[in-house]
């Protein structure tokens, strides 16, 4: 399994756009000082709190585009882009 990292800091995620093939993990970490959360906008999976230095991953199996959010500042964003077509995982 190919897994691919995504480090949330306060000014937002470093990698916040991925293009990754189907069955590709993504690791979120948790690089505050403060518990966060990654949720998918449309409700698809939520972490749960992440305490600081911690991660959280989820598998993205099905094609298509999913957008999340720290729910704790919801000013940040990303998007995971999933396609069989995508030319290396992890690409952005």
């Amino acid at each position: 399994m190919v897994t691919v990292e995504v480090s949330l800091k306060t000014t937002g995620f470093v990698h916040s756009r991925q293009v990754i093939k189907p069955g590709t993990e993504i690791t979120w970490t948790n690089d505050t000082k403060a518990i966060q959360h990654v949720d998918s906008r449309l409700g698809a999976w939520h972490s749960g709190p992440i305490d600081p230095g911690e991660t959280y991953s989820h598998i993205f199996r099905l094609e298509g585009t999913f957008d999340y959010v720290d729910s704790v500042l919801p000013s940040l964003l990303g998007t995971i882009i999933v396609s069989k077509h995508a030319g290396k995982a992890g690409g952005q």
